[in-house]
């Protein structure tokens, strides 16, 4: 079974897809090599709205803190979930055993604010998002 793997950059209100890119693996080095790694899809796909003040949503494959401040330069937001092993998370916000069940935690940091809600016994979900 073989498919396709394509990143999109989607207006949600208009549900027009403004950018696609597609995952072509590891390239051969050369003047066609193009970086897989997730901020870079990122940036590649938000060069052409940059300046517009546009929010972008992302899963937790995308978010981090790097990709937040770079998209705040370019004058867009970013909200996104977080995996728990970014090394910009503070263990509090991922060591949650004893907390209650629907609580939550947030953290400031300039343009940035970090949430982290315990949905579960010993689940805990980390949200990112920026403002200007």
């Amino acid at each position: 079974m073989y498919g396709l793997k394509t990143f999109a950059l989607v207006d949600a209100r208009m549900c027009y897809t403004a950018n696609l890119e597609i995952y072509t693996g590891k390239q051969p080095i050369g003047p066609f090599a193009v970086s897989n790694k997730p901020t870079d899809v990122v940036k590649c796909l938000t060069n052409e709205i940059s300046e517009t003040g546009c929010n972008i949503t992302v899963d937790n494959w995308f978010t981090s803190l790097e990709l937040a401040d770079y998209l705040l330069q370019k004058n867009l937001t970013l909200v996104g979930t977080i995996r728990k092993n970014k090394p910009e998370i503070l263990p509090e916000f991922t060591q949650t055993r004893n907390t209650e069940i629907s609580t939550a935690l947030f953290g400031f940091q300039k343009n940035s604010t970090l949430m982290s809600y315990v949905a579960k016994k010993n689940k805990t979900d980390l949200l990112l998002s920026t403002s200007r």
